[in-house]
């Protein structure tokens, strides 16, 4: 008679347990509870087109030469009004301000060292401007 209790309550423990385990296989993980991590490549990026420019002749009554500036001295140079009409601009992984007494763009709270600005500066087309126009400040 023993036996048979003994076996008893160990066939109602299996039971009852593998109902309780039986329950909570059944319910499906629903995707409003699950949260799926995103990798932040950068900053959202807007490539910038430099325009074609008209070369046009001007004459002066004075008697003075107009001396054209180059095709690549022209692209620095639309780059720095283009960008520093943007400025400031304020993002997670830098700060670009340009300071118009010095006349240099001035990189603030930059993170990894940078590498956001300089893959942002390739990316936007920005990467033309020349380096004794960017400061970084620390």
């Amino acid at each position: 008679m023993k036996k048979g209790k003994i076996f008893l309550i160990i066939i109602v423990f299996l039971t009852v347990t593998l109902a309780i385990m039986a329950i909570f296989l059944s319910k499906k993980p629903t995707t409003e509870n699950i949260i799926i991590p995103t990798i932040v490549e950068g900053p959202t990026i807007e490539t910038v087109v430099v325009p074609t420019r008209m070369v046009e002749n001007y004459s002066s009554e004075t008697g003075a030469k107009y001396i054209s500036p180059t095709d690549d001295e022209y692209k620095k140079e639309w780059l720095v009004n283009n960008l520093r009409s943007k400025t400031p601009i304020k993002n997670e992984y830098f700060e670009i301000d340009y300071n118009y007494q010095t006349d240099i763009f001035e990189i603030k709270n930059f993170k990894d060292e940078g590498i956001y600005f300089q893959k942002w500066l390739q990316d936007s087309g920005y990467s033309n401007i020349p380096n004794n126009r960017i400061k970084i400040i620390q």
